[in-house]
């Protein structure tokens, strides 16, 4: 129930934010075209799990690092682990000029191959 009410603030941040969501089929379409796939959690969260082929840029990071994404046209697409900190990413990157910014949400939305170890639930 959390995790379903967590999703739902992030989705309703990111429609306010003026930010694209994005599905996991559209998602990876993109990233073969050569699309950016940003992790926003910390290097803590990334180092644990990821998706393959993401790079890590904390969203706190996000006003110093924004040139390594490359151009203003690049497609970018930003996920965390709830979906509130993309919401807030996409709409940093949206600020900084980048024209085609989307937010997938969580890691879970892009798909069961993260890298990284499983999580136990001992």
């Amino acid at each position: 129930m959390r995790n379903i009410l967590i999703s739902a603030i992030a989705a309703v941040a990111g429609g306010c934010l003026g930010t694209s969501n994005i599905d996991r089929a559209r998602a990876h379409a993109l990233v073969d075209k050569g699309a950016r796939l940003v992790d926003v959690r910390t290097p803590e969260e990334y180092a644990e799990r990821h998706a393959g082929p993401a790079i890590n840029l904390p969203l706190d990071q996000i006003p110093a690092r924004a040139a390594e994404l490359g151009g203003h046209d690049q497609p970018i697409i930003v996920y965390c682990h709830t979906g509130v900190r993309a919401a807030i990413a996409a709409r940093r990157l949206q600020q900084a000029g980048f024209k085609h910014v989307y937010n997938l949400g969580t890691l879970g939305h892009w798909n069961f191959e993260a890298v990284g170890p499983s999580p136990s639930f001992d």
